[in-house]
C-alpha cells in the first residue's frame, strides 16, 4: 500500500482499460482526476488541477497522439507519465524516452502489471526529490560535478580544485537551472524564461552558452534533445 495519495490523469480513449486502470488506482487509494479521451481534453485538466502522475495512452483520440500530447505538457510542467500501448517497438520507445517518461505498460495488461509499474514510479520520484533537495546554508551548498569542479549554489561560484573560475551571469544561472533538473529534459522555451526571461532571445544565444559550460567544465553531460531542449546527466550523492 502507498503511504501518499496522488493526483492522476488517465489519458485513454478505450472507456474499458480507462476504467480499469482507475479502479486499480482507486483500490491503492489515488486520486484518479479525471478520464479524457483527446489532448486538447487533457490540456483543459492540466490548466485547472495539480497533477501528479499521467497514465497516457499513445494512440488517442484527435490529430496529437500521447507522446506528441507529452512533449506538449513537458514545455509548462514536469509530470511523471506512465505510458500505455498495444504496441512496444523500437522506435517508439526511443520517441518516448524524449519526454518525462515513468513507465511503459503492455496491452492487454492485468492488474498487476498497473500497481507494479506505478509503485515503480513513485519510488523513482521520491528518491529524485530526495537527490534534487538542496540545502542553502552556507555548509551545504557546494555540489561535486566531479574530475574536481564543485559549484557554490548560494554564492553561484564555480571552483575547479578550490581555484576560482569566471562564469557569466547567464552561465551561472543556466548552470543553476541545469543542476536543479537535472536528468529531465528541459524545453528551450522553459530555459529562455527562466535564465534570460526574455522570449526574443535565440536559440543561438542558448546553444552558445551551453557550448561554454562544456568547454569550462569538462564533466558536465549536457545532452543536446533535438527539436526539444537540453538535458543535463548526473546523479548526485
Amino acid at each position: 500500500m502507498l503511504n501518499k495519495t496522488y493526483n492522476i490523469l488517465i489519458v485513454e480513449d478505450e472507456w474499458i482499460n480507462a476504467n480499469f486502470i482507475a479502479q486499480i488506482l482507486e483500490k491503492l487509494q489515488q486520486k484518479v482526476i479525471a478520464i479524457v479521451s483527446n489532448a486538447k481534453e487533457a490540456l483543459k485538466y492540466l490548466e485547472k488541477y495539480d497533477v501528479d502522475f499521467i497514465f497516457m495512452d499513445i494512440n488517442i483520440d484527435g490529430p496529437e497522439d500521447g507522446i506528441t500530447l507529452s512533449h506538449k505538457i513537458n514545455l509548462k510542467k514536469t509530470i511523471p507519465i506512465i505510458y500505455m500501448t498495444a504496441f512496444c517497438d523500437s522506435n517508439t520507445i526511443k520517441e518516448a524516452s524524449y519526454t518525462n517518461i515513468y513507465g511503459f505498460i503492455i496491452k492487454p495488461f492485468m492488474e498487476k502489471d498497473v500497481e507494479a509499474t506505478f509503485s515503480v514510479a513513485v519510488q523513482r520520484v521520491m528518491r529524485e526529490n530526495k537527490n534534487r533537495y538542496i540545502q542553502t546554508s552556507k555548509e551545504t551548498s557546494l555540489i561535486t560535478l566531479g574530475e574536481g569542479y564543485t559549484f557554490d549554489l548560494q554564492e553561484s561560484v564555480l571552483y575547479l580544485n578550490n581555484n576560482y573560475i569566471v562564469l557569466s551571469v547567464n552561465e551561472s544561472k543556466l548552470l543553476k537551472f541545469l543542476l536543479a533538473k537535472h536528468n529531465m529534459v528541459i524545453s528551450i522555451e522553459s530555459i529562455r524564461e527562466t535564465v534570460w526571461k526574455d522570449k526574443d532571445i535565440g536559440e543561438s544565444n542558448i546553444r552558445d552558452t551551453i557550448l561554454r559550460l562544456r568547454k569550462k567544465i569538462s564533466p558536465l553531460k549536457i545532452e543536446n534533445v533535438a527539436g526539444i531542449g537540453y538535458k543535463l546527466n548526473k546523479e548526485f550523492q
